[in-house]
């Protein structure tokens, strides 16, 4: 299976590219499309006037500074916080499984809760920035007993589902490009809208058949996997190895 079939048919046919995610090529194929797409974004957005589509309201951002350089660094730090996700979407996906939906789905959003904890005592105390770090680290270090309990077969498959997914904004791009000639913006953003709710659905139909749960758990796998995934950019941030303006960026992304 080449890159291209995996693509499309992970956009239209995803039963057809899920049962596809066993064989060999599935994984390489999903990197490239992801890399691809990491390139593609950060042409597009260099290109792209960055005051369109206009904010609702009087809201306002700084423009980033620099043009490709600055798009590829951000794309950059979509490198590890694509495996973030990877891993804390396996992790709160074995979480879910078993037992009743409502007390796991309890003690998991207590667990997403936390890092939110730690955030709000470093940004209202005095706590020292190394103290912070240390202990980010050791909320990192709890997932481990949870990540090691996930089947290691299932890695491989969800990584390059979750991965996969990327196909639909590259697939998508031209008509983006289109619309912001257009200077549409309202159809810009029904496209931005409609690629969101298209990848989650995407990727809560990829988590349901590989770990084989309920579309309402794997859809609480995945938004509670992003959830996590924001609150760790902003402990970046905080750590100082984030810049507010990429910080800003990556957050308009996820």
């Amino acid at each position: 299976m080449t890159s291209w079939p995996f693509q499309r048919d992970l956009v239209l046919r995803p039963s057809r590219a899920a049962g596809a995610l066993s064989s060999e090529p599935a994984f390489p194929s999903a990197v490239w499309v992801f890399l691809s797409y990491l390139l593609v974004s950060a042409l597009f957005h260099a290109w792209k006037p960055f005051d369109f589509p206009p904010l609702p309201g009087n809201a306002m951002l700084e423009p980033p500074p620099g043009g490709s350089a600055f798009w590829m660094s951000v794309q950059v730090w979509q490198i590890p916080l694509a495996g973030l996700g990877v891993l804390l979407t396996g992790w709160f996906a074995k979480r879910l499984s078993g037992e009743k939906l409502p007390r796991l789905l309890l003690g998991s959003i207590g667990c997403a809760l936390i890092p939110l904890l730690l955030l709000v005592v470093y940004v209202n105390t005095r706590m020292p920035r190394p103290l912070f770090g240390l202990l980010w680290l050791g909320l990192c270090s709890l997932l481990w007993p949870g990540l090691r309990s996930v089947d290691r077969a299932a890695w491989k498959p969800l990584a390059a589902w979750m991965l996969g997914i990327n196909a639909v904004p590259l697939a998508l791009t031209p008509l983006a490009v289109l619309l912001v000639l257009l200077r549409a913006a309202p159809l810009y953003q029904a496209l931005e809208y409609g690629m969101a709710f298209w990848m989650l659905g995407l990727a809560t139909y990829g988590v349901s058949r590989l770990f084989r749960l309920p579309a309402a758990r794997a859809f609480c796998a995945v938004f509670l996997a992003m959830i996590c995934e924001i609150l760790c950019l902003f402990g970046l941030y905080f750590l100082g190895l984030v810049g507010k303006p990429v910080l800003s960026v990556l957050l308009l992304s996820l």
